[in-house]
């Protein structure tokens, strides 16, 4: 018998839609800092700067831990105990393919509750893939998503101006970098 069972194609359809969700998170992060600092000019005419998030050299987009950094400043955490467990469980399934190859692993990203409804077999186990099922993932999903309701608060006061922006905090924290306005 060859390709792929229903259970493994259904593990990874819910694998992949962990991923990308976390990625969509990771990005809309971004992605509402940038526009938020993208209409802000700073200084006289002909000289005027902006904000722009910091990266690393060669890198298009700043690290987790800057917008991490920038969004604590704006008044909202977006690097939760959660969120960081989320994120983890995303590497876990990209860079081990969901392999529990050690017993911390299976102790922190197993879920007991989903395996209480399993027969012996079907719990994860050390060497096994981590367990998923489609309400672990869409409640992972929700709280990302509860995340960026709350991150949109502040972020959104700024962009409609009902707000005060913390532009020397963030630069302080090297969160971001003066650049001339296009």
């Amino acid at each position: 018998m060859s390709g792929l069972w229903p259970a493994e194609y259904l593990w990874m359809l819910e694998a992949a839609a962990l991923k990308d969700g976390v990625t969509a998170f990771e990005v809309y992060m971004e992605s509402a800092l940038q526009e938020t600092f993208e209409h802000l000019r700073f200084g006289p005419e002909g000289q005027r700067m902006r904000l722009r998030l910091k990266t690393n050299k060669n890198q298009e987009s700043p690290p987790w831990s800057l917008l991490a950094c920038a969004h604590k400043i704006l008044g909202t955490t977006v690097d939760t105990n959660g969120v960081e467990e989320i994120r983890a469980l995303r590497h876990l399934l990209t860079h081990q393919r969901g392999e529990l190859r050690h017993e911390q692993s299976w102790r922190r990203f197993r879920d007991e509750s989903l395996e209480a409804t399993m027969q012996d077999y079907e719990r994860s186990y050390v060497g096994g893939k981590v367990m998923l099922g489609e309400a672990r993932v869409l409640r992972l999903l929700d709280e990302l998503g509860a995340v960026v309701r709350e991150a949109d608060r502040p972020v959104w006061a700024l962009r409609w101006n009902k707000g005060t922006l913390p532009a020397e905090e963030l630069y302080r924290a090297k969160c971001v970098e003066l650049v001339p306005a296009d």
